[in-house]
């Protein structure tokens, strides 16, 4: 059958205009999304999470890109929950005096990401060094006799709770908040011991080992 002239024409504009609204491919867009670490760095190259740190000493914050190459493609800010920016920058250097509440990280087409930021200001406990038995003492009895067994540590945080661990000779005793306990068990001769103190952020600290002797009694 042979189709009119005019129909021609009209089939062959629906085509033309078929082939110009055909949907062009998806632009190619980077699949590569940056991770940002915080961390914290004190008294030491080491940068660690989380960010604790102890409230007399300054401390630096750093802001980890992975990938680091695009970086440079990213924008830093430091700042309080005013909105008042503290630092620009990967790195911050400060102490508790400026406490920034989160950081702005921006890219060259304005996306956002906030990141809010938890510290932990802690001090470390200090195990005094005065211990009963005392080092070089001689505690008169025999395997069956209880031995006092006394040490005490501070802690400038207030409300901080503080666990112990004692070691006797090769032996390890948790002792919870307990600062004297009796133990016995210990043969005739020289034996050593050391206390150990953690708070609840894991903070420790220890003594040197102290040593004494059992002897009988006569």
């Amino acid at each position: 059958m042979k189709l009119p002239a005019w129909t021609i024409w009209v089939l062959g504009v629906c085509v033309f205009l078929i082939a110009c609204l055909e949907t062009p491919d998806s632009p190619e867009v980077s699949s590569t999304t940056p991770e940002i670490l915080i961390c914290i760095s004190q008294t030491d190259s080491s940068c660690s999470t989380p960010l604790q740190a102890s409230p007399t000493e300054p401390f630096t914050l750093l802001a980890k890109v992975s990938p680091s190459s695009v970086q440079s493609e990213l924008s830093f800010k430091w700042i309080l929950a005013s909105g008042k920016t503290l630092k620009t920058g990967t790195t911050f250097e400060t102490d508790t005096s400026q406490v920034p509440d989160s950081l702005i990280v921006t890219d060259d087409y304005k996306n956002r990401l906030s990141f809010a930021l938890d510290f932990i200001f802690d001090t470390a406990p200090v195990l005094s060094s005065q211990t009963v038995p005392a080092k070089g003492d001689t505690l008169l009895g025999d395997s069956t006799t209880a031995f006092l067994f006394e040490y005490s540590a501070t802690d400038a945080d207030k409300g901080d709770s503080l666990v112990y661990t004692l070691v006797l000779d090769s032996t390890e005793y948790f002792a919870a908040s307990l600062t004297s306990v009796y133990q016995s068990g210990f043969a005739v001769g020289e034996h050593r011991f050391r206390v150990f103190v953690q708070d609840v952020y894991g903070l420790q600290d220890s003594t040197d080992w102290v040593t004494f002797t059992v002897q009988e009694e006569e």
